[in-house]
């Protein structure tokens, strides 16, 4: 859209704690996106994965990402970011489709942000904490996006953990209030 400069893109396993206004508050330059760096292992992996050595510690995870519409429309991402999605670069096959694709692309030219945009959070964990508090080393009151990664979700009706008490809030708020959680599947 011509009208439209900036865009927040969030995975459907992300929930809103904080504030967004910091977001607003971003000035592009020539950036492709403000993007939260990927977890230390995983960039790792990432890097040499993709045969790109200096993306380590540069890599993002593509469930938060805030972009710079004028700048994807002036380098004209998308037939190139359709060629890596279909493995059709010296890139080839990518393990992460999106994630990788948007990173190879954005080539490192970004705002990098702070984990708080981009806390990531397993309910797995809760498996192996009986008081169901460890979360909060996590997720804190600084943290202003969850990203609950992993199998178990918060709408799935077996996590009802302290945890997953964000999702809960903003649910209760929204129209799927009156649907019920989901059910295991037997």
């Amino acid at each position: 859209s011509e009208s439209i400069s900036t865009l927040l893109y969030l995975d459907a396993d992300v929930v809103c704690k904080g504030s967004l206004k910091p977001l607003t508050e971003i000035i592009f330059k020539d950036e492709f996106a403000a993007v939260i760096p990927d977890n230390d292992s995983t960039q790792a992996a990432c890097a040499k994965r993709l045969n790109i050595p200096e993306m380590n510690g540069r890599y993002f995870n593509a469930g938060v990402i805030y972009v710079n519409l004028k700048k994807w429309h002036e380098a004209n991402l998308t037939p190139y970011l359709l060629k890596l999605l279909r493995g059709e670069t010296k890139y080839g096959s990518l393990k992460y489709l999106d994630q990788d694709a948007l990173n190879i692309a954005f080539n490192m030219n970004n705002i990098y942000l702070g984990k708080d945009f981009d806390t990531i959070y397993t309910l797995k964990n809760e498996l192996h904490d009986r008081s169901h508090r460890k979360f909060q080393q996590t997720i804190t009151d600084k943290t202003v996006l969850i990203h609950y990664t992993g199998i178990t979700k918060p709408w799935h009706s077996w996590a009802g953990y302290p945890s997953a008490s964000y999702f809960n809030i903003a649910r209760e708020q929204s129209p799927w209030k009156k649907y019920p959680l989901k059910e295991a599947r037997t």
